[in-house]
C-alpha cells in the first residue's frame, strides 16, 4: 500500500468539528427511545399526518420543559401507517 499523508493544522481541526457534529446528532438519534420517558419530556400525538412522498404518518411530538412557556422541541417521530 502507499503511502498516505497526514492531515494536519487548520484541515485536521475542521475535519474534527465536523466528526464530532455528526457524532452528536447520530447518538441523539440511536438514543432517542430511551430519552422519551426522562422526566420532564412531553409526548403529544400530533395525528396522522403525510409527509413528503405523501405517505400517511403518525406523528408524535417531543418537547422538553424549559424556561420559556413552550419548552423546547426534542423531536418529531412519524410511523408509518401499516
Amino acid at each position: 500500500m502507499g503511502e498516505r499523508d497526514a492531515i494536519e493544522g487548520d484541515s485536521l481541526t475542521k475535519l474534527m468539528a465536523s466528526a464530532k457534529r455528526m457524532w452528536t446528532n447520530d447518538t441523539y438519534w440511536m438514543l432517542m427511545p430511551y430519552k422519551l420517558r426522562d422526566p420532564g419530556v412531553i409526548l403529544k400525538y400530533d395525528g396522522e399526518v403525510k409527509d413528503s412522498t405523501a405517505t400517511t404518518t403518525r406523528s408524535l411530538g417531543l418537547r422538553s420543559r424549559g424556561a420559556d412557556a413552550g419548552g423546547s422541541l426534542l423531536g418529531v417521530m412519524s410511523i408509518a401507517r401499516p
